[in-house]
């Protein structure tokens, strides 16, 4: 086999390879290898060297390998990138509208716009995350001025927590976004198959929060 030596010694202009010097090495019993050479084209000699190497190095695709595990059928990868995908379109949408809120203010925001008040650890219950990680997304929106938190007049452990006047001016434009992200998730996708994705992941929910 030719191999190439030295690759600085090639280099590429406009997509074109353009040998400034190259030196070749090849077995011993390679008979006329120099006649070859000066035969050929320098230019398109380089260049398949170059391309059978690649060529060498590039393992074979087998397309009915066996895989270890397919992530098209696993329930968690599904609906791990399905929500990072909702999570960039409604932030596009959300930003579109002028908003300064992420998807995650959003979901916490809605939460309090279907219950009037929540204690921090009954939202943490409801959106099935821990109460450190609930508590440090609530201080940031408490300092952005979305939410107050107010301790419990009968249980001074608790904190009350309920929406800004700022916040509720967000209610209709984030809506729309919100709709928006939805009806792109399910364009063309029939009304029945939307109800019975939205059974399937109540009961494998219900599941998964069931206490072995």
């Amino acid at each position: 086999m030719v191999k190439l030596v030295d690759t600085r010694d090639l280099k590429s202009l406009d997509g074109n390879i353009v040998p400034v010097r190259f030196r070749l090495r090849a077995p011993n019993n390679f008979k006329g290898l120099q006649a070859k050479i000066t035969a050929c084209n320098p230019f398109s000699f380089a260049q398949t060297v170059l391309k059978t190497r690649v060529r060498s190095q590039t393992p074979p695709v087998n397309s009915k390998a066996k895989l270890y595990y397919n992530p098209d059928d696993c329930l968690g990868f599904m609906t791990f990138t399905t929500s990072r995908l909702l999570s960039t379109c409604l932030h596009k949408e959300i930003s579109k509208a002028g908003l300064d809120l992420t998807s995650e203010q959003w979901g916490t925001l809605m939460r309090f716009w279907n219950n009037e008040c929540l204690t921090q650890d009954e939202l943490a219950l409801t959106s099935c995350v821990d109460k450190s990680s609930i508590s440090r997304a609530l201080s940031v929106m408490e300092r952005r001025g979305l939410i107050i938190r107010t301790v419990d007049p009968v249980d001074s452990r608790r904190k009350n927590i309920r929406l800004s006047e700022e916040a509720n001016t967000l209610k209709r434009e984030a809506l729309a976004a919100v709709k928006a992200t939805i009806s792109r998730a399910f364009a063309e996708i029939p009304r029945q198959e939307q109800v019975t994705c939205f059974k399937v992941l109540a009961k494998v929910k219900k599941n998964l929060q069931q206490k072995k």
